[in-house]
């Protein structure tokens, strides 16, 4: 139980481009609605944490038009074999750099940044609820 009860889905790189950011939600082209995303930590299918300039772009373009991401440590390696490192850099600084703030939540500090109308959170993240954001 990950998300200590929050229903969560997965998905896959293709899908994550048919987002969109209505309404306080991420809408994904199947009708899916999500209030938060989640980068995941390492894990067995992706121990060096590989991630394509363009999810990371989608992802940096939903939280700045309002979505809610919780991320972990910054990726060091881009994948794919038409990479672009420049892009993929921007867009790591832009995810990962500057400076996050820390907030007190239930006796414990949290680090959090905003992007443009969005924000991220970096990971453990362990209250129960987002109710202080």
């Amino acid at each position: 139980n990950p998300l200590r009860g929050y229903a969560y889905d997965s998905f896959n790189a293709d899908v994550l481009q048919s987002a969109s950011f209505k309404n306080g939600k991420v809408v994904f082209a199947s009708g899916a609605e999500y209030r938060i995303l989640v980068l995941p930590l390492k894990h067995q299918l992706n121990p060096n944490q590989y991630y394509t300039e363009t999810s990371l772009a989608k992802i940096l373009e939903l939280v700045n038009a309002g979505a809610l991401c919780i991320i972990g440590d910054k990726p060091q390696f881009k994948t794919g074999l038409k990479a672009d490192e420049k892009l993929f850099n921007h867009v790591v600084e832009a995810i990962w750099g500057g400076t996050f703030k820390n907030i007190k939540v239930a006796g414990s500090y949290y680090e959090f940044k905003n992007s443009g109308n969005g924000k991220f959170i970096k990971a453990p993240f362990l209250p129960q609820d987002f109710s202080f954001l």
